[in-house]
This record gives structure tokens, C-alpha cells and sequence, in this order.
């Protein structure tokens, strides 16, 4: 009725979300020192063989459905999971030109570079088709917290080479963050996924952006729940747990104490079988949320590690 065309009505993919889920499985294993190398070549090897057939590769959120194009949220989580487990060859291999699209044709005079990875000329018939749908049902223009991720995953590539690239992109962001302190997710639910993943970037240059890593602080004292959790909504597991991980980033004496009656509600809140509670995290353009207990698992665990 809305004019896709694909072969078959039901699409799935789970190729973002095990690349986040990856990312904390990577961090919980350094915790326990536990040896992941075959668990993680075989999900190098699935992220690979996920990567869209077309001329630009990389991956997309549904590479069932025609009408969605690469993006540089699921180029950027890749990117991470193949540089965290020592396969930068595969990002040669694989990312490469989809970079060199994102950065050199979709980057914007404000610095933000848009999500979807398309050529600015020279389209396909099936790009023309993604151009239509980003203009008409996705949304176009650069989303704050997927630059972020992006180019943090481009500081651990080659932050020289880049240089240029993440300056501006840092400009943009400082320029996005809400007077209160925090960031605006276009994608995700809440108000910490975003200022995480803002914050993980600016970090990368710990001598740099005081006044903006300040403003966060003050935020997160002013967020906090009187049990200990954070957010006003339904899901205060992921928000507290990327509460923590801002806390840990931000490394301020005064933010301890709070770090650790976050980590208490965590407590409070698992399981008997060891799980917490599935929570909206991922804000499709369909307003159909996405939520995944396993994700939010992962998450709230590496927040108590």
C-alpha cells in the first residue's frame, strides 16, 4: 500500500543488536577474564556475510527491505566490534568506501553527517528509490547520537586521518546538547543512550570540552530518582545503566556515591533467573518500539562490572 517492493512481507535482522550486545559481551569478558576468541570470530564472520550486496556495502538496519539504505549507525557499531577484537583488516576490506561516502558526500556545513550512506550523484535505480523513502517516511539529515557513534568509532580507526572530520563533527555535537546537559536521541528512547555515546567520544580527548563534560555532571545530580535510578519513564534499567557508564567517564568524586546507589537499584531489580526486564530502547520511525531483555541484560551487567 505505501509502495515498497520485496519479495516477502515479514523482515527481521539482528545485526545492529548483536554488534551493541558484542561491544558489552567484550567488556564483560575482560571483567571475568574470559577468553571470547571463537565466540568472536564467528560473529565477525555473521556480520560479514550481513553486509548489503550492493556498491557501497557496509549494513543496513533491515537489508531485507530495498527501501532502506546503509546506514552509519550500523557502519559505526561494526566498525567497533571489528576494531575492539583486533580485525582491522575487515574494516579495510569492508568499511572503507562506505566511510568515504559518509564523510566526503554526506557531511553537512554544521559538521553532523547524515545517517543514510548514499552517493550525492550517480544513484541506482534501488538508491533513487532509498533517496525517496529517507525524503518521504525515514527522515533525512544527520541525527546527533548516531554522528556520535560514527565517529567514535572513527577516533579508534585512524584519528589522525580523520582529524578534519572529527573536529567538525565534535563542533556539531557540543552545538546539539540541551542547555539542562543532555543529548536528544532521534533513535533511541530517553535521555542517557544519547549523552553516552555524545560523551564516549568527547572523552577520547580528556583535556579537551571541561565545560560541556560539567554540564553532563550537573545534569546526572539533577536526574537521579530518589531509589537510586534514572529517568522518569519505563526504562530505568538502560537509563541508569548508561547513567553508570557516563559517571564512570566523567570519573567526578561528588558523581560516587550516586554511582553506587545506581548500581543498588540494578541490583534490586534483576531477575531470580539473572535477567532484567526488556525495555524500550530503539525508536523505529514506526513508533513501534524495540526492546530486547537479553540487550538490556548485557547492559545493566556491565554497569555493575
Amino acid at each position: 500500500m505505501e509502495g515498497f517492493e520485496n519479495e516477502i512481507d515479514i523482515h527481521s535482522s539482528d545485526t545492529f543488536q548483536r554488534a551493541l550486545l558484542n561491544d558489552c559481551l567484550l567488556e564483560i569478558a575482560h571483567s571475568f577474564n574470559l577468553n571470547l576468541q571463537v565466540f568472536i570470530e564467528k560473529e565477525n564472520q555473521y556480520i560479514e556475510g550481513r553486509q548489503n550486496k550492493d556498491n557501497i556495502g557496509a549494513w543496513s538496519y533491515f537489508p531485507t527491505v530495498q527501501e532502506i539504505a546503509a546506514d552509519i549507525d550500523d557502519l559505526g557499531q561494526i566498525m567497533q566490534q571489528f576494531i575492539k577484537t583486533g580485525n582491522g583488516k575487515l574494516v579495510d576490506k569492508y568499511c572503507i568506501k562506505a566511510i568515504s561516502i559518509a564523510v566526503s558526500e554526506r557531511t553537512q556545513p554544521s559538521g553532523g553527517i547524515e545517517t543514510w550512506i548514499l552517493p550525492k550523484v550517480n544513484l541506482t535505480e534501488k538508491q533513487k528509490k532509498q533517496d525517496l523513502f529517507n525524503s518521504t517516511k525515514w527522515g533525512k539529515g544527520a541525527d546527533v547520537e548516531v554522528v556520535a557513534n560514527f565517529v567514535y568509532a572513527l577516533t579508534l580507526l585512524d584519528s589522525e586521518k580523520y582529524k578534519s572530520t572529527i573536529e567538525k563533527a565534535i563542533k556539531y555535537i557540543i552545538s546539539e546538547q540541551k542547555e539542562q546537559g543532555y543529548w536528544e536521541s532521534r533513535w533511541y528512547y530517553g535521555k542517557l543512550y544519547g549523552t553516552y555515546v555524545c560523551l564516549r567520544l568527547l572523552n577520547e580527548f580528556p583535556t579537551q570540552y571541561g565545560a560541556v563534560k560539567q554540564k553532563i555532571k550537573d545534569f546526572l545530580i539533577g536526574f537521579q530518582n530518589a531509589d537510586g535510578s534514572f529517568d522518569e519513564n519505563k526504562y530505568k534499567n538502560l537509563s541508569t545503566s548508561f547513567a553508570i557508564f557516563c559517571m564512570n567517564l566523567l570519573e567526578f568524586p561528588e558523581l560516587e556515591k550516586m554511582k553506587n546507589s545506581a548500581q543498588q537499584f540494578l541490583i534490586e531489580h534483576q531477575h531470580e533467573n539473572g535477567s532484567w526486564k526488556a525495555e524500550n530502547f530503539i525508536k523505529p520511525k514506526a513508533h513501534e518500539p524495540y526492546k530486547s531483555k537479553t540487550l538490556t541484560t548485557a547492559y545493566a551487567l556491565k554497569a555493575l562490572l
